[in-house]
């Protein structure tokens, strides 16, 4: 009985620890940006990386990256990982501890970029920037495959490529999809997943004064969520499909890789998230959408805090990790091999 307080006490506090994390995410026109990004640099911002996670830094398509390396990933396969911050806030230094850790649970190396921010940058800088370091690690990927490979490859060929992942959280989705909606269908195939954490949307929400009264969450409200649109782009924008991604036309999504959408039972945006699900349904686009449970917006953020977080984002590196065929005892058997001879996964 004792034990079994003790350990209801860790999970309420682990809570408490994650939603004053997670809060800090939710903008405030009381503060102004400066002050914004300052907090969120503060509580995100952190030492320590987990054992044996190799950063660097290296430009792409102009744009300062980190490169984030766990100590197990496959050879062939880059994630570019988009943040969120309400598009005014976040950078790579704040989110490099979350994305060592996901780094490690997926197996996959992640390039971090600094795109530009709002207001000093509005839309569609953002998009520009994402495009510009999807370009850039794409040939530099085709080239390490060339180079790695005992074949003679030629990387305008589609018979061997490199594994490319799009991933984003809350308004980084926005950006994301911004980017992925503008680009071409030649360069659209070279994509093979996109992740989408806790992602925002909407943010025009067609009856605003109803929503804009009603709308929230233990983490954020929509009033929050549409003045920082308003500082991101023209009020009379946030209606285009390129700010608010669901507006866009089921047929835009027509060829689009598979999804892995990821959320809490708790967030505002929930609904909006799984009328997403069902328009790339009727566009024929594959989408594993993960509801956690009593879980709060962004709370894979908290990982160090929630064991619920931790577990979700183990669910996608093993969706990321499966491999058609395998039983979940070969798949358990491999993990072991790989973590036993420490070896790079190909």
């Amino acid at each position: 009985m004792l034990f079994a307080t003790m350990i209801n006490m860790e999970i309420k506090q682990g809570r408490k620890a994650a939603l004053k994390k997670i809060k800090t995410l939710s903008y405030s026109q009381k503060v102004d940006t400066e002050s914004f990004r300052k907090k969120i640099e503060e509580t995100f911002s952190t030492d320590y990386i987990p054992g044996k996670v190799e950063i660097t830094e290296k430009e792409f398509g102009g744009v300062s990256c980190s490169i984030i390396c766990p100590e197990l990933f496959s050879a062939n396969r880059a994630m570019i990982y988009i943040h969120g911050g309400n598009f005014i806030a976040g950078s790579r230094q704040s989110w490099t501890s979350f994305c060592s850790t996901f780094a490690t649970a997926t197996s996959t190396k992640i390039i971090l970029p600094e795109f530009r921010l709002a207001p000093e940058h509005p839309f569609p800088a953002q998009a520009e920037d994402i495009e510009n370091v999807f370009k850039s690690v794409l040939l530099s990927e085709k080239i390490n495959l060339k180079m790695n490979s005992t074949d003679d490859i030629d990387i305008k060929e589609d018979k061997e490529k490199p594994e490319i992942i799009i991933a984003a959280d809350s308004t980084g989705a926005s950006i994301a999809l911004s980017f992925l909606l503008g680009l071409d269908k030649k360069y659209l195939s070279e994509i093979s997943k996109i992740i989408l954490l806790s992602p925002i949307l909407e943010y025009s929400f067609d009856d605003a004064t109803v929503a804009l009264k009603k709308l929230k969450d233990e983490v954020t409200n929509a009033e929050s969520i549409r003045q920082c649109a308003c500082m991101y782009t023209y009020e009379s924008n946030i209606s285009s499909y390129s700010v608010s991604p669901i507006k866009a036309e089921d047929s835009l999504y027509e060829g689009f890789p598979e999804f892995y959408i990821q959320c809490g039972a708790k967030e505002l945006m929930l609904p909006y998230n799984k009328q997403f699900e069902l328009k790339l349904a009727r566009s024929g686009v594959k989408c594993t959408l993960d509801i956690v449970e009593d879980m709060m917006f962004l709370f894979q953020l908290a990982d160090e805090s929630l064991m619920e977080a931790y577990e979700s984002i183990t669910r996608i590196g093993d969706w990321i990790n499966f491999r058609g065929g395998e039983t979940k005892e070969e798949i358990e058997e491999r993990k072991r091999l790989i973590k036993e001879n420490n070896i790079t996964v190909e």
